[in-house]
């Protein structure tokens, strides 16, 4: 391996390693999921009930926030990790022309 594709891909790998850290760990399908259900089932509520209550939407979307920022918390300081980056590279960059 010559210095120029050593140093290529030293690159590469730093370049993996500053995408890792940014990259936007999203949000579990699960609580999201979970939040929809919520919804559904307050609708179906108020539609059989017959209540109008702005009150209990407002109540409803204050639990889903705390629900989806409690899992990214925890997700964070877990430090749960995620693939590659779609379209990262793996090895040098770039091929250098031969001369």
């Amino acid at each position: 391996m010559s210095d120029v594709e050593s140093a290529l891909h030293d690159i590469a790998r730093m370049r993996e390693q500053l995408a890792a850290s940014s990259r936007f760990q999203g949000l579990a399908p699960g609580v999201v999921a979970l939040t929809g259900c919520f919804a559904f089932a307050l609708g179906a509520w108020q539609h059989f009930a017959g209540e109008d209550d702005l009150l209990i939407w407002i109540l409803n979307a204050a639990v889903c926030a705390l629900m989806i920022g409690t899992e990214a918390i925890a997700r964070v300081s877990i430090g749960v990790q995620t693939g590659p980056l779609i379209g990262a590279q793996k090895g040098p960059p770039v091929r250098m022309a031969e001369r």
